[in-house]
C-alpha cells in the first residue's frame, strides 16, 4: 500500500475519490473503518468536512506509532486547514494544536466546537463546492508524493480566496512524530554509559 485516505463527511468522500482517480495505490476508507491499514501504509491522509481534533489527533497517534507521515485536511466552517505534513524529526500534532491554541482568537469557542464534534456525529457544516475538492484534493497529492516533512499549515478562506501559513515549531518535551524523545533518550544513555566506563565523574 502506498497511501491511506481516511475521510469523514461528504466533503472527506469527495475528496478520497478524487485522490483515487489520480493514483491507482491509494487505499481510501471512512474514518472508523481502517482497521489495520495504517501500520501498512507508507503515510495517511485524513480529510474532513469539520475540524474533528479528536479524530485527527487519533488517527496522527496511530500514524506516528507506525513510523508513517500524517497529512490532515479539515474544513472549519468557511476555512480549509490544509496540513502540517507531520514526519520523523518535526513537530506532531499535539505540538500544532497547543500553539494554535496558543495564539488564536476564539480558543476557547474553539475547544467547545471540537468538543461538540467529538460528542455528535451529525454536528458541523456539510455544505461544499467542486472547486473545494480540487484543492483539497491537490493538497493530498502533494502530501503524499512529498520527499520530506513539512511542518507549515496552511488556512485557505474559501470566500475571499485569502492563503496565509505559518511554520509549526515542536513543543517542549514534544514525544513524536515517530518517537523523537525515546530517540534523543536513547542517545542520552548511550553517552552517559560510555562516560561511566570512562569513570568520568560529572
Amino acid at each position: 500500500m502506498s497511501a491511506l485516505v481516511v475521510w469523514e463527511g461528504p466533503f472527506g468522500k469527495a475528496v478520497a475519490h478524487a485522490v483515487r482517480r489520480e493514483l491507482d495505490d491509494v487505499v481510501a476508507v471512512e474514518r472508523g473503518m481502517h482497521g489495520d491499514a495504517i501500520a501498512r501504509a507508507d503515510r495517511v491522509v485524513f480529510v474532513s468536512w469539520r475540524s474533528s481534533d479528536a479524530a485527527a489527533a487519533a488517527l496522527a497517534d496511530a500514524a506516528n506509532d507506525a513510523g508513517v507521515p500524517f497529512f490532515p485536511v479539515q474544513l472549519d466552517n468557511r476555512v480549509m486547514v490544509i496540513g502540517p505534513l507531520f514526519g520523523h524529526g518535526g513537530p506532531c500534532y499535539r505540538c500544532f494544536r497547543a500553539r494554535y491554541l496558543t495564539h488564536a482568537a476564539g480558543a476557547d469557542r474553539q475547544q467547545l466546537l471540537w468538543k461538540l464534534y467529538a460528542d455528535d456525529a451529525s454536528a458541523g457544516v456539510a455544505g461544499f463546492t467542486p472547486s473545494m475538492v480540487r484543492i483539497a484534493a491537490s493538497a493530498a497529492l502533494s502530501a503524499i508524493a512529498a520527499e520530506s516533512a513539512d511542518p507549515t499549515v496552511r488556512w485557505f478562506d474559501v470566500l475571499t480566496g485569502d492563503l496565509t501559513g505559518s511554520e509549526i515549531v515542536a513543543i517542549h518535551a514534544c514525544t513524536g512524530p515517530h518517537d523523537r524523545a525515546r530517540n534523543r533518550g536513547e542517545r542520552f544513555v548511550t553517552a552517559l554509559e560510555a562516560l561511566l566506563e570512562e569513570g568520568v565523574d560529572r
